[in-house]
């Protein structure tokens, strides 16, 4: 039974094993082996996980032997095991569990006379799920939403209503509504959670919100038709994407005014900035492209070509891929950050447009249109490995700071679908 679940897995790491000793009757050595450090499991997918530990400094180590259950207490005693012949090193990956389940695990070490450690650090780690676990409504056409920094609420755009959405994410409900200017869209949220910056496409302006007095305390002038809108971490600069005359509107934060514009003579439309802040990638919807400009002098230091019409952007955790979704040819190009090259096409479902990087680096997430479904993406093998079924229109995601929880926003069904990462 699931409940009772309890496999014992023996790591062979040194040595032939001729059969399995006990557990340490009538010792030869007075003293037994020394205990372990487990680390936190890695790589989870649905049915898997990774397991490594520190290596034993026991001069008479003979065995690793893994344990692992569903309950959170391990019991005092096995009789169950199954021998694995690695030989490799101290990590395993445990394949075949339950999809969207915890897990607790502890290693023990073994000497050459049937002596053990006890067991190791009890550490748990879980599969991955993706699944519609809730769908919220919201105003009419919802498209961009955003998480603050410690992930206790969440931000969408309306973009018929022109408002904001205030969601719990504990909740999962609508705890406020915050009117804003004409046609909200992209939305961006401040480091400290004190304010919230919105552009509105049919005012040509960018608005700084106060979430805790519920309104608008300034708004700026920028280009014509904004869509998207991102914040520098290591500057007081804000960056918008002017799709209706190719330009980004560069301001401070809190914004007095534009402070400069960068000109690119190309319809633009997404926006991300990379981890460290060296580098914009903007997208050029008509062109095919995607221009990196350095954050140093705001010059362009790349165009890359990707597929048509490209909607999304965003930059993994670690900086080294940018991930790009093509909404007319439904793909999702990776960019190779150190040469600014495309090393990956990935086909994904019809007309994607928001994605975003989980941050733990495990998974990329895109939203597709008119499937109205979210491509799950394994950074490490560039494969789709799942799609979960959203709204009509999914069109805008957004990722919780524990990688637990996204919110996609379905532009057509005016609502937002709770997808649970991890269970």
């Amino acid at each position: 039974m699931r409940e009772k679940l309890f496999i014992l897995f023996m790591v062979i790491v040194l040595g032939a094993v001729s059969g399995f000793v006990g557990c340490g009757d009538d010792p030869a050595y007075e003293d037994p082996p020394v205990t372990v450090d487990l680390h936190e499991p890695l790589n989870p997918t649905l049915t898997s996980l990774t397991l490594m530990w520190d290596g034993s400094g026991s001069g008479d180590f003979d065995e690793y032997r893994l344990f692992y259950s569903t309950e959170s207490t391990l019991p005092e005693a096995l009789t169950d095991y199954e021998v694995f012949d690695i030989r490799t090193d101290t990590s395993v990956t445990l394949e075949g569990l339950f999809e969207g389940t915890i897990y607790w695990f502890a290693v023990g070490v073994w000497n050459n006379d049937g002596q053990w450690s006890g067991y190791s650090n009890i550490d748990s780690g879980s599969t991955m799920s993706w699944e519609v676990t809730r769908t919220i409504d919201v105003g009419e056409q919802p498209y961009g939403v955003v998480f603050d920094d410690d992930g206790e609420q969440a931000y969408v755009t309306n973009s018929a209503s022109n408002s904001v959405s205030v969601i719990s994410s504990s909740t999962d409900g609508v705890i406020a509504t915050i009117d804003t200017l004409s046609n909200p869209r992209g939305i961006a949220c401040d480091p400290g959670g004190s304010s919230v910056y919105v552009v509105n496409a049919d005012n040509f302006t960018a608005s700084r919100i106060n979430p805790s007095a519920e309104s608008i305390e300034e708004s700026v002038d920028v280009g014509k038709s904004p869509v998207q809108i991102v914040l520098s971490s290591s500057s007081p600069n804000a960056y918008v994407t002017n799709s209706g005359d190719s330009t980004i509107s560069v301001f401070t934060i809190p914004p007095p005014g534009v402070a400069f514009t960068i000109e690119l003579n190309k319809a633009l439309y997404a926006l991300a900035i990379d981890p460290d802040q060296d580098f914009l990638y903007a997208t050029s919807i008509t062109d095919g492209e995607v221009i990196a400009i350095a954050l140093s002098d705001n010059s362009v230091e790349a165009t890359i070509t990707v597929g048509e019409s490209p909607q999304g952007v965003a930059v993994s955790p670690d900086g080294n891929n940018v991930y790009v979704s093509n909404s007319l040819d439904g793909t999702v190009n990776v960019i190779e950050t150190g040469a600014h090259t495309v090393t990956d096409t990935i086909s994904v479902g019809a007309e994607p447009h928001g994605v975003a990087c989980s941050p733990d680096g495990y998974y990329a997430y895109v939203a597709n249109y008119q499937s109205g479904t979210v491509s799950v993406i394994s950074t490490s093998s560039g494969e789709v490995v799942y799609s979960v079924t959203a709204g009509s229109g999914s069109i805008g995601i957004g990722i919780s700071p524990d990688s637990k929880k996204a919110y996609v926003t379905n532009f057509n069904s005016n609502n937002v679908s709770v997808i649970e990462l991890r269970k």
